[in-house]
């Protein structure tokens, strides 16, 4: 299995599972580096930004940038007050694949399966039609993209990094131009439009958006000009109500991170994070780059929002007189929105944003975050935003530029109460600086039934190749929180892993053991995560994510993805089916023990196998924690 470019490239997932475990059976885990992990993929929602009541509408859902897609599935969440699905189905481009979609009264779920890839860009994978209600004023209704799952078409599909996005649908109760809701444009529309402009008559919230023929904001003599063109016959009105200004989706898919964890007798422990995180960045016009100086300082600035963040750690020592920290997960407050900045440094172009690429120049970024932290599954909140600041020299922010808070700030429980701790020190890097990138060298582990009798190796130990010798053990069993009869089945050293070397081969003291990390010399190792699955029957070292699923009554191992981030442990990244087991709160890949029919054969292995068509179904717990967290409201 070659080494991902991504932290989490054994993902088990759709129909890469049954295949990939089948082929690790005889040939142990193997490894090589293919370079720096790519900008995530984004499947997007497109649809009219304004459409009549009651009148049916097309929705695509695009994948872009273009990719090799042989397989997509996710979910479309849906305003079902507002909206209601008619059809769904693939585009022509996939004419020949395989395809289900159901309705699940809010949420559209839907799986696509081909043999060949396709690579348009940008790639329309699905049509849906919907049907608007029927409304008395304007009202706008959304639509969401989550539980993304991308597929190549490799002999052995990979998984694809891709997250959803959203949208929004204006629904208006009248027709373009008729501003007297009489169900046809004319003169008198055209002397309603002339009122409001000299002020004899206020427009309804309905008329702002139906007399808005040139989509500038305002209703104007041009507006008028537009429907006079209209009733001669020269002119066509193609849609009404102001243009969206352009906004950016910035994904950052090796975002890093810290938090300063402060007892009430002020031991702190500072715990790094990693996961991802999302921004999203509105412009003040039609065009990216598009700035004003809405303060009135003599600097263009443009808002943010954090729309994604998702980041673990563990914390192996705990608080001293308080109780031990291990896992910790940070993300979004789903019920407050993280907004922020970015004001140029210096103004050198007017209406326009001073920073590269769209022209020289640094800018002050902000934002005001607002988290949820759990540690041990129990849930905190810091009482108020979190301020982080940095200077950023290009947007996106460039590599290794970084936000920053100093505050103090109290943790609260979920009823608001204070708990004795406290928040410091908190950084953010979204677009971190890779770390002692992995050498070109081949590393691998032995299959179970495989000989290691002799060199002393398990069958969770990682091994290299030095030229002229036998393997070496790498990586020991004991420090991915593993022990030696544990079977590895899949093995992800990810973006910055720290197997490196100055010159090839172990240091003449061996591998290095649990809970010692070495630097230098010859050895360095976990400066970043690695990830991994085993073959059932696991048991990891005590304390450990894996270790709590071996627990369990019957044990879930089997099918589950844990990373490292520290010596001697691990932490549950995704788990099988979604159902907690002790603390472990990974994210559902939506699995499960036994067998159903596929378009194809599928390789089995150990009761495994692919869920390509399997769909939750009302009241169900298959939802991902992603899909628990939704995206704040613009309330």
């Amino acid at each position: 299995m070659k080494l991902s470019s991504i932290h989490i490239a054994s993902l088990i997932v759709i129909f890469v599972v049954a295949v990939a475990m089948s082929l690790a059976g005889n040939l142990g885990t193997s490894s090589a580096q293919v370079g720096a992990m790519p900008v995530g993929t984004v499947v997007e929602p497109t649809a009219p930004a304004m459409v009549q009541s009651g009148s049916e509408f097309d929705v695509g859902v695009v994948v872009t940038p273009g990719v090799n897609v042989a397989g997509v599935q996710f979910g479309l969440d849906y305003d079902q007050g507002l909206l209601e699905l008619v059809s769904a189905n693939p585009t022509e481009r996939f004419d020949g694949c395989y395809a289900e979609y159901n309705d699940d009264w809010d949420v559209v779920w839907t799986a696509l399966a081909c043999s060949d890839g396709h690579t348009d860009d940008p790639l329309v994978v699905w049509h849906l039609r919907f049907r608007a209600s029927h409304v008395t004023e304007p009202q706008e209704a959304y639509l969401d993209i989550f539980e993304v799952a991308l597929g190549d078409d490799q002999d052995l599909p990979q998984f694809i990094p891709a997250i959803g996005d959203g949208t929004m649908v204006l629904i208006v109760p009248g027709v373009c131009g008729d501003q007297n809701n009489d169900g046809d444009v004319n003169i008198l529309d055209a002397i309603i439009d002339l009122q409001i402009i000299v002020g004899d008559v206020e427009a309804t919230e309905t008329q702002q958006v139906l007399s808005d023929l040139n989509r500038d904001g305002e209703i104007n003599v041009l507006d008028v000009i537009l429907t006079l063109k209209h009733i001669v016959g020269s002119y066509t009105i193609e849609g009404c109500g102001p243009l969206e200004a352009a906004t950016e989706y910035d994904y950052f898919p090796n975002s890093e991170g810290s938090i300063t964890l402060i007892a009430p007798g002020g031991s702190e422990e500072t715990i790094g994070l990693v996961g991802y995180s999302a921004v999203e960045v509105f412009f003040e016009g039609l065009n990216e780059g598009d700035a004003n100086d809405d303060d009135e300082n003599g600097l263009d600035e443009v808002e943010t929002e954090m729309v994604y963040l998702d980041l673990v750690g563990y914390a192996p020592l705990g608080l001293v007189g308080y109780a031990p920290v291990g896992d910790v997960y940070v993300w979004l407050d789903p019920h407050m929105r993280s907004v922020g900045g970015i004001e140029e440094t210096q103004d050198l172009n007017p209406d326009w944003l001073d920073l590269p690429p769209f022209a020289a120049g640094t800018a002050d970024s902000f934002f005001d975050i607002f988290l949820e932290i759990e540690i041990n599954g129990q849930i905190f909140r810091p009482d108020g935003p979190i301020h982080m600041t940095t200077t950023i020299t290009h947007k996106p922010p460039a590599q290794g530029e970084t936000y920053v808070s100093e505050q103090e700030i109290p943790l609260l429980d979920t009823s608001g109460l204070p708990t004795g701790l406290a928040i410091g020190r908190v950084t953010y890097t979204p677009n971190p600086v890779p770390q002692h990138p992995l050498p070109q060298h081949p590393s691998f582990s032995l299959a179970r039934g495989e000989s290691g009798v002799g060199y002393g190796v398990g069958y969770a130990d990682i091994l290299g190749l030095v030229p002229g010798g036998p393997p070496q053990v790498v990586i020991p069993a004991t420090s991915l929180g593993l022990v030696p009869q544990d079977d590895i089945d899949a093995l992800s050293y990810g973006v910055g892993y720290g197997v490196g070397y100055d010159s090839f081969g172990p240091t003449p003291q061996g591998a290095p053991q649990a809970g010692a990390p070495q630097e230098g010399g010859e050895h360095f190792l976990f400066p970043g995560p690695l990830s991994f699955s085993t073959r059932p029957g696991a048991i990891g070292l005590p304390g450990s994510g894996l270790n709590a699923e071996a627990l369990c009554d019957p044990d879930e191992v089997a099918g589950d993805e844990y990373t490292v981030h520290l010596p001697g442990t691990n932490l549950q990244l995704f788990d099988e089916n979604g159902s907690p087991c002790a603390t472990n709160m990974g994210f559902s890949l939506g699995l499960r023990s036994g067998t159903i029919w596929t378009p194809w054969t599928p390789c089995l292995r150990n009761g495994w196998t692919m869920t390509a068509m399997a769909f939750p179904t009302s009241g169900s717990s298959s939802r991902s924690r992603l899909a628990r967290r939704p995206s704040p409201s613009s309330a």
